[in-house]
């Protein structure tokens, strides 16, 4: 790539680039670019992989106030995808985190921050990682990492009233 392109910048290449997935129906790639410093982090998705050329687009740009620092991501058999937050230390002291990571959820078919809907939020030092949905889309499972003296924590969310396969309610 650096000697079909040059040396990495801010046009040519991404700030932290974390989870990756395939996107429903498979012909697509979608994955979390956490960011650095003011960039908050994006949600990409690259499709024409079978092409010379893959062609990328951010579909959800963060802010503060609405995801940051997106690091392990998931899609539901529906195809919404849940967005868990990373936040260092120092991210917190931005305005609009609440001093919290989130969990987002973009339904399916929607792009842009503006329609992410808060799913979960843990105060700070508490991260959410590892989301896995069970066989029968009822639970999703959460690693939920803690900084000492807290103590990490796997959980499970029972979705009441159906299962995560479901599109997401609004």
């Amino acid at each position: 790539m650096a000697a079909r392109v040059g040396p990495p910048t801010a046009a040519n290449s991404f700030e932290k680039a974390e989870g990756m997935l395939k996107a429903p129906g498979g012909h697509a790639v979608v994955f979390s670019e956490s960011g650095a410093l003011p960039n908050p982090g994006n949600i990409w998705k690259l499709t024409d992989l079978n092409q010379k050329t893959v062609h990328g687009r951010i579909i959800v740009a963060g802010e503060f106030a609405r995801m940051a620092r997106p690091d392990n991501i998931r899609f539901t058999d529906a195809g919404d995808l849940f967005i868990m937050e990373d936040h260092g230390s120092s991210d917190f002291a931005q305005p609009g985190t609440g001093g919290m990571n989130q969990v987002w959820v973009l339904p399916r078919g929607e792009t842009g921050a503006e329609n992410l809907e808060l799913f979960a939020a843990l105060p700070n030092r508490f991260e959410p990682t590892g989301p896995w949905f069970s066989n029968d889309n009822r639970i999703l499972y959460l690693s939920i990492q803690a900084d000492p003296p807290f103590q990490s924590r796997v959980i499970a969310i029972q979705r009441t009233g159906g299962n995560f396969n479901q599109p997401y309610d609004r």
